[in-house]
């Protein structure tokens, strides 16, 4: 380097500071952890970082739906005892058609359950009084 382009830097031979150097050993690893803890504040503000739980129990308006269709379609097939326990977990989980129930009535008949067929019977009738 040549004199005349020579700039005076009063801190060109200063040593730095033992918090200097402490600072910047540290610097990256502020830099990550405030990284991970502002994405992770964006995942959970936003929802991203937990799996949906509609209801405590694991019941959902879809699994419900789903025991209904899964029952009607066993007792299309024939299967009146698959049938039959699908009508109970659809009304078990809140289930309250009264088209189902009167299925639920015919696969409990098919099954030899005749009071229960009865019962259920009374309960769609009940129903489509009501409403």
């Amino acid at each position: 380097m040549s004199d005349e382009n020579y700039v005076y830097n009063p801190y060109e031979n200063t040593p730095k500071s033992k918090l200097i150097q402490i600072i910047e050993r540290l610097a990256p690893i502020f830099f990550i952890a405030i990284a991970i803890i502002l994405g992770w504040t964006l995942l959970t503000s936003l929802g991203g970082a937990q799996l949906p739980v509609p209801k405590a129990s694991g019941i959902t308006p879809l699994s419900i739906a789903t025991a209904r269709n899964m029952a009607i379609h066993q007792l299309e097939l024939g299967h009146y005892s698959e049938a039959a326990t699908h009508f109970q977990n659809y009304f078990a989980w809140g289930g309250t058609d009264q088209a189902a129930m009167e299925l639920y009535a015919q696969a409990l008949r098919k099954i030899g359950q005749m009071s229960d067929a009865d019962q259920w019977e009374r309960k769609s009738k009940a129903k489509s009084f009501a409403e």
